[in-house]
Formats: C-alpha cells, sequence, structure tokens
C-alpha cells in the first residue's frame, strides 16, 4: 500500500518539516467535496479534515507569505519592478 509505504519513509520525526497523513474509515477520495450529509461517518470525517486543512494553513501559510514578502520587498530595494497585476507595475524609482 502506497500511504504504509509513505509513512515508512515521512514518519516518525523523519521529515524535518513535518509529516502527517490523516485517513478517514469509509470514505473515498475526494469525499470532503462530495460528502453525503445524510452520512453521520462522512459528515464527521468531513468536518475534521477541514478543521485540519485550516490548522495546517493557520500554522504554515505564515512561511510562505513572509518569504513572499521578503522577496517582494528585496525586488523593490533592489530595483527590480514588481508586477502586482496585469494592468500596473511598482517601479522603485516610481514611487
Amino acid at each position: 500500500m502506497a500511504s504504509a509505504m509513505t509513512d515508512a519513509v515521512l514518519g516518525d520525526g523523519k521529515f524535518a518539516p513535518g509529516y502527517k497523513r490523516l485517513h478517514f474509515d469509509g470514505c473515498s477520495h475526494g469525499f470532503a467535496v462530495r460528502a453525503n450529509a445524510k452520512d453521520s461517518q462522512m459528515r464527521k470525517a468531513k468536518d475534521a479534515s477541514f478543521v485540519a486543512a485550516v490548522r495546517w494553513f493557520r500554522d504554515h501559510l505564515y512561511v510562505v507569505l513572509s518569504f513572499l514578502a521578503l522577496g517582494v520587498i528585496t525586488g523593490l530595494l533592489m530595483g527590480v519592478p514588481v508586477r502586482l497585476s496585469y494592468e500596473e507595475d511598482i517601479v522603485p524609482s516610481k514611487l
């Protein structure tokens, strides 16, 4: 089983950034977007997967946003135009 192999390679602290795989019994791939609200097991799994996703973004998204902001600031300091939209560039010399 591929998930068991992945757990063996990445689990138990072997992957420094962290690894956690959640499995919800009785649910197939994509259940969180196609859950049957009348099935209590599937509804609980969908709710749990939503909470897990929100926690992941809360815990990890700040790193992505920090690097993005650092790249924009560094680009502006170096005089590199930064494209914020398709209509307008911010060029440090024009600020």
